[in-house]
C-alpha cells in the first residue's frame, strides 16, 4: 500500500508541474486530487481513472479554446515572419521589387478589364456588337450537342413533346430560338446570362420580342417553377418559331 501511495503521489506531482488552470483559475490537477487526505484518495483512484479524468480535462471547451487561440497566434507569427522576410528581400533587391510590382499591376488591370467586359461587353458594344454576323456553327453550340441544325432541333422538340417530355421540348425550343437570334446578331448568347438579360438585349422594338417573351415565360414555368405543361401551348410556340425561321430564310 505504501508503494502504491508513493507511485500515485509522484503522478500528482508530475501533473501539478504542468500548471494547467481552467477559466476560473482552478488548477486542473485539483479536480483530480482534492486537497485533504491524500492517502484515502490514493486508495480509491486507479490509474485508469486518472487517465480518463485527464482526457476529460483536455477535451473541455476552455482547454480547446486556449489551444485554438494558441494555433491562431502561431499562424499570425508565421505570417509576420514571412512578411518580415519579404521586406528584407525587397530592401536587398529594389530592382526586382519594382518589376514584381509592375507585373502585379498588369495582372490586376487585365483582371479588371476582363470583369468589366464580361459584365458590360454587350451594352458597351452597342449597335456594332449586334450587327456583327455570327457563324451558324458557333450559334448551334447553344443546343449542347442535341442537334446539328435548327430544323433538327425543332424536330427533336416536337418528338419530345409527342412522347410527353414537355420539359425537354420547351428546353430545346427555347435554345433554338436563342441560337437563331444569336446567329442573326440580334443577341449574344452567353451561358452566364439570364433570360431577362436576353429580353432586354433584344428589346421590345424587335418584332421577335413577343415570341421570345412568351417562350421565356413558358420555359421558366416548366423548367424552373414546375408549372403546368400545356402541350398545345408548347406546340403552338414551336410551330410559330418554325414559321418565323422559314420566313427569314
Amino acid at each position: 500500500m505504501q508503494t502504491q501511495t508513493v507511485h500515485l503521489q509522484s503522478k500528482v506531482i508530475r501533473f501539478n508541474r504542468v500548471k494547467i488552470f481552467d477559466v476560473h483559475g482552478v488548477l486542473y490537477s485539483d479536480r483530480l486530487f482534492p486537497h485533504g487526505n491524500m492517502t484515502q484518495a490514493h486508495t480509491v483512484i486507479s490509474d485508469d481513472s486518472i487517465r480518463k479524468s485527464a482526457k476529460e480535462i483536455f477535451e473541455t471547451s476552455e482547454f480547446r479554446q486556449e489551444e485554438t487561440a494558441y494555433l491562431f497566434q502561431k499562424w499570425l507569427n508565421k505570417m509576420g515572419d514571412l512578411l518580415n522576410s519579404f521586406q528584407d528581400w525587397t530592401a536587398a533587391h529594389p530592382a526586382y521589387t519594382w518589376l514584381l510590382i509592375a507585373g502585379l499591376m498588369i495582372i490586376l488591370i487585365l483582371l479588371i478589364a476582363h470583369i468589366v467586359y464580361s459584365a458590360f461587353g454587350d451594352s458597351l458594344g452597342g449597335a456594332t456588337e449586334t450587327s456583327h454576323p455570327y457563324k451558324a456553327d458557333r450559334s448551334l453550340e447553344v443546343l449542347e450537342g442535341k442537334a446539328t441544325s435548327w430544323r433538327q432541333g425543332l424536330d427533336k422538340a416536337n418528338s419530345a413533346l409527342a412522347s410527353g417530355q414537355s420539359h425537354e421540348a420547351i428546353w430545346i425550343g427555347h435554345r433554338v430560338l436563342l441560337g437563331w437570334l444569336d446567329e442573326a446578331g440580334s443577341i449574344h448568347f452567353q451561358g452566364h446570362k439570364t433570360n431577362t438579360a436576353y429580353l432586354i438585349e433584344l428589346g421590345p422594338q424587335d418584332a421577335r420580342f413577343d415570341l421570345l417573351n412568351r417562350f421565356t415565360r413558358k420555359y421558366e414555368a416548366v423548367v424552373y417553377g414546375n408549372g403546368a405543361c400545356d402541350t398545345e401551348e408548347i406546340r403552338s410556340l414551336l410551330d410559330e418559331l418554325m414559321d418565323r425561321m422559314q420566313e427569314s430564310s
